[in-house]
């Protein structure tokens, strides 16, 4: 008889904390190697084919996605250490999250600035330069101009760029958790 002891399943068993304790090492060490591999010159295959991606879908915010994947898998690693463990507000993380949509479509109008915009005359025109912006990764990528379409589609270039304004306060407010109340109750307007 084997005097190793047997596992219920006859597995390698690990509890949940143990499997997001490895989830967030494995999020921390592949956001230190796709920054890095991002501002290398020598990308490998793997890392070059994820960033050519996240380039792709962001544009000149791809070097946030790192940052991104990084401050998930700290949080993984440190949830767990009784009272200091830092709570996660979920109107801040959508707050982040829409600060972050604002910044792709904001960096998409940006890049219509660029000379190669000067021979847009038509939507259907603006469409083929914006393909060629992602393809070069500028802008805000797929996702920036996508929104970025949209907007101008629905509501021209002008009301484009106040839902923008207003899009990126409603960001701040939300990651700040700075609500209009609370700023107009402060400043003595409600009593």
């Amino acid at each position: 008889a084997s005097k190793v002891p047997k596992t219920a399943d006859g597995g390698f068993n690990l509890d949940l904390d143990a499997k997001l304790d490895i989830l967030g090492v494995g999020l921390v060490f592949g956001a230190l190697i796709l920054f890095f591999s991002a501002i290398s010159g020598d990308q490998g295959a793997i890392t070059g084919g994820i960033n050519d991606f996240f380039v792709e879908m962001t544009g000149w915010g791809s070097i946030l996605v790192p940052l991104g994947f990084g401050a998930v898998g700290l949080w993984l690693i440190v949830r767990h250490f009784g009272e200091d463990a830092p709570e996660v507000d979920p109107v801040r993380v959508t707050g982040l999250a829409v600060l972050y949509l604002g910044l792709l479509v904001i960096m998409m109008f940006i890049e219509t600035f660029s000379d190669l915009y000067q021979y847009v005359t038509t939507r259907e025109v603006l469409i083929l330069f914006l393909e060629q912006s992602i393809e070069a990764g500028r802008g805000g990528g797929r996702i920036g101009a996508a929104l970025y379409t949209v907007l101008i589609n629905n509501i021209g270039e002008f009301g484009a760029v106040f839902a923008m304004i207003g899009w990126i306060v409603i960001g701040i407010m939300l990651a700040t958790a700075a609500l209009t109340a609370g700023y107009f109750y402060i400043r003595g307007w409600f009593e």
